[in-house]
């Protein structure tokens, strides 16, 4: 066992059951590219999984995205052998909101984690709560506060990293990719050299691109050091070499065969794209926009050019691992699209920053996306395959599909909303001095202290 790891007793060490995905590969169509092989998936049984996340994190920074920089060659190896999403989309712009939403299968609005106080109810069944009571052993090593216990985002987690429930004492304000892949390696070597044969769920989430971007000590900056974006390619780079790291170490143990490899980013950042710095103020596509790359054996590698969904990817774990998919999520499986079938996933996004006047709501569906401000009501409308930075709004000329992608954005944040009743809420978490601080360190301001305003502004 890792010693930086403390256990719970799970709820259920029930078998988890097996279903036979019976998938016609066929070539994509329409808005998607070509898939590739037409090997009909067969996902072994009790298959393990990895989830690999990365704080903030461009898709359009990777080198499996079409990125002239070379910041990521062990993505670019992954992605190789498999499928490759061109246009998922996260559910909001900051890490807490987009992270419940994939651990819950559920839109901001069903979840309510809105604000840096707020705390994910225990009422919701989460990814890691039906694998463990489906029969897996669940570990994560974390790299951000709001993944640390108080938040709610490690139910399930028979065994989890402790560093931010001694963060008061030691105020760190992260944990850096060495650490994590360290960990997480010496997770996998243990499963596979010891007699426990159970299936695991192990989710590694690094942290490094997030802002302040730093050169780190032994660390030969390859892209320089003279803007922003230089550093933060820096980071990207450190990052992918130790995700490479743990990679390499499934394949060396053999686990590669029977192992789900789940990659993506909680959101992205900018660069003065629209007129600001970092992240967790609009909903443009520089942080809607993330990387999602899915390896899972009998899988053809390929790529999908349709919109899907961070809330999608609880239900294609569940089903690519044969367990059953709860009821009255939000999400759908994307088992479909790793098949080559188009799927119609629109894509919601919402950022409610109290205290201030941002408060957005995003749909992306097919080639067009809306944003729209609550406050003032205010409409734009993007045609990504046309401008896929958004640098043009063309509302104006495409008044009827504004309403209709308004009245298709005001039902989807409906049902969330009515969706939410049937979870009971938790009070909002009382921060500590030495949490404020760390957050604040993190770039993420006080704002409507009433509200606990989560999100990083921009300078």
């Amino acid at each position: 066992m890792i010693a930086r790891f403390s256990s719970m007793i799970p709820d259920s060490t029930a078998a988890p059951r097996r279903t036979f995905l019976l998938l016609a590969a066929t070539m994509l169509t329409g808005a998607a590219c070509e898939q590739g092989s037409s090997d009909v998936p067969d996902v072994p049984e009790a298959s393990n999984v990895l989830l690999l996340t990365v704080d903030t994190l461009r898709a359009d920074h990777l080198t499996p995205y079409g990125y002239e920089r070379g910041t990521s060659p062990a993505l670019d190896s992954l992605a190789s052998g498999a499928v490759v999403f061109e246009s998922a989309q996260a559910s909001s712009s900051w890490t807490l909101p987009a992270l419940a939403s994939v651990m819950t299968g559920h839109y901001t609005s069903t979840h309510g984690c809105w604000k840096r106080r707020s705390r994910l109810s225990p009422a919701f069944e989460t990814l890691t709560e039906v694998l463990r009571d489906g029969g897996y052993d669940t570990a994560c090593v974390v790299s951000h506060i709001f993944l640390a216990r108080n938040y709610g985002l490690q139910q399930g987690f028979v065994h989890f990293d402790t560093a931010f429930d001694r963060a008061e004492a030691h105020e760190d304000t992260h944990v850096s990719s060495p650490r994590v892949t360290r960990e997480g390696v010496a997770w996998i070597e243990n499963k596979a050299g010891g007699e426990d044969r159970a299936p695991w769920f192990l989710w590694l989430h690094y942290f490094d691109p997030h802002f302040k971007y730093v050169v780190h000590e032994g660390q030969e900056p390859s892209f320089g050091t003279d803007g922003v974006e230089d550093l933060y390619d820096n980071e990207i780079l450190f990052t992918d070499r130790h995700i490479g790291r743990v990679l390499d170490a499934l394949e060396r143990t053999g686990l590669a065969p029977r192992t789900v490899v789940v990659f993506f980013a909680d959101h992205g950042e900018e660069f003065d794209d629209h007129g600001g710095k970092y992240h967790g103020h609009t909903l443009h596509e520089e942080l809607t926009r993330i990387p999602l790359i899915i390896r899972a054996p009998g899988v053809s590698a390929g790529r999908v050019a349709h919109p899907v969904r961070t809330v999608d990817i609880m239900p294609t774990v569940l089903e690519l691992v044969g367990l059953e998919v709860p009821e009255g999520l939000a999400g759908a499986s994307l088992v479909p699209s790793l098949s080559g079938e188009v799927q119609d996933l629109p894509a919601l996004a919402e950022l409610r920053l109290f205290g201030t006047a941002h408060h957005y709501d995003s749909l992306v569906a097919g080639e067009w996306k809306l944003i729209v401000g609550r406050e003032e009501g205010r409409a734009a409308l993007y045609q990504l395959s046309r401008d896929p930075n958004e640098q043009s709004d063309v509302a104006a000329a495409f008044p009827e599909r504004v309403n209709e992608l308004r009245e298709r954005m005001r039902a989807m944040i409906g049902e969330a909303e009515d969706a939410s009743h049937a979870y009971a809420p938790v009070a909002d978490l009382d921060l500590s001095g030495s949490e404020a601080h760390q957050l604040k360190a993190l770039g993420y301001t006080d704002g409507d202290d009433e509200s606990g305003d989560g999100a990083p502004q921009g300078d």
